[in-house]
């Protein structure tokens, strides 16, 4: 019986070296993500206040503190973060998306054409809104406003009534604090319909929705996913509130949506339409039934959650993608929705939910 041949000294060699690859790119991946080598943030802030057209809100605003910088590189003038970023999602995960939404988020970029309709930051039914501030046109969006002075576009995104705010005390870190009228056209945002007061702030915005009878507000706390409540109103005969998250990937002028919740009248067709052949997991939530689905839509996976109250639908954590979604991420989603305050219960179905269940391909009970 032949005794085997130890391993080749070449072949212990080679997978030393593979290994020690191996460890060099993993410590060289997790130095890049956690940012050992950036700048400070004291370092970053030197830099955009001696930045020739940077502008800002002061090193605080609002009580909120810049928490982050990012300094001039391409068309960009400045970045600022200001209050805590609320993460969603491990920096050192590579399979999944991260993100780090900030309450408030300042953009300023150097402009190099004029405006077209396709740059204008858009409310959710598709429109959009202008205004002046301070002799300077604005453009007003879901996720915030953006302002146009010289060869720069100033955007501030966050919650309505800070942006407003804000908008009042932008100012230069050098120079004066006057703005200039744009040298590049603008004349795009004619398509915009005028509003003198556009940032009316989130408590009004919700006292006068829950004057509307039978429209019930649903929400999930102020953050969700690194995303913030943003947005509240009409659209249409619908009323939609809606999270998002501002900050580093944010686009000119918009956030991405986080999630949103739209109310409006009980149409058994739509919904039977939704939950047909579909994946379901009923629920309860103070007072109202709901379901969470999930199915096949031509190779592509939809999934989405009902909550059914009085004689009104609420319709939330919508998305459609190629790849699988489990339907444990929507249900994740139902166990957080509650009443938008001051209300503390929903109002029971008046509509029969077993039989619009009954539509679904496969059902379970999941509290």
């Amino acid at each position: 019986m032949r005794r085997p041949h130890p391993p080749r000294r070449s072949t212990i060699i080679s997978a030393v070296a593979v290994l020690v690859l191996a460890l060099v790119a993993t410590t060289a991946y997790t130095l890049v993500k956690l940012e050992v080598f950036a700048p400070s943030l004291s370092e970053q802030m030197a830099q955009v206040e001696q930045t020739e057209k940077a502008w800002w809100l002061g090193r605080t605003f609002d009580g909120l503190p810049v928490t982050h910088a990012e300094t001039a590189s391409g068309d960009r003038v400045d970045d600022l973060g200001y209050g805590a970023c609320q993460r969603f999602g491990h920096r050192l995960d590579p399979f999944t998306s991260t993100r780090c939404g900030y309450p408030l988020w300042m953009q300023v970029r150097r402009r190099k054409y004029a405006l077209s309709l396709d740059d204008i930051p858009r409310l959710l039914d598709g429109s959009c809104v202008r205004t002046t501030v301070r002799s300077a046109p604005v453009v007003v969006g879901q996720s915030g406003a953006v302002l146009y002075s010289g060869v720069l576009a100033i955007a501030v995104l966050g919650r309505p009534g800070q942006v407003g705010r804000a908008l009042l005390r932008l100012r230069p870190t050098r120079g004066t604090a006057a703005f200039e009228p744009p040298t590049l056209g603008v004349e795009a945002l004619a398509n915009c319909v005028t509003r003198a007061h556009p940032f009316i702030p989130l408590p009004e915005r919700f006292a006068s929705l829950h004057r509307m009878p039978g429209l019930p507000l649903a929400w999930v706390g102020r953050w969700f996913e690194g995303g913030q409540l943003t947005g509240a109103g009409l659209t249409g005969k619908t009323a939609v509130l809606s999270y998002t998250s501002c900050g580093r990937a944010s686009d000119l002028g918009s956030c991405r949506e986080t999630i949103s919740f739209s109310s409006e009248r009980f149409d058994q067709q739509t919904i039977r339409a939704a939950l047909s052949g579909a994946t379901c997991r009923s629920f309860s939530s103070s007072g109202a039934t709901g379901v969470a689905w999930a199915r096949d839509l031509a190779g592509e996976t939809g999934v989405g959650a009902f909550l059914f109250t009085g004689d009104t639908v609420i319709s939330f954590a919508n998305q459609i993608r190629l790849e699988k979604i489990p339907i444990a991420t929507v249900e994740a989603v139902t166990r957080l929705v509650r009443p938008l305050p001051p209300a503390r219960r929903f109002e029971a179905p008046t509509h029969d939910t077993r039989r619009l269940l009954a539509a679904c391909a496969e059902l379970e009970l999941v509290r």
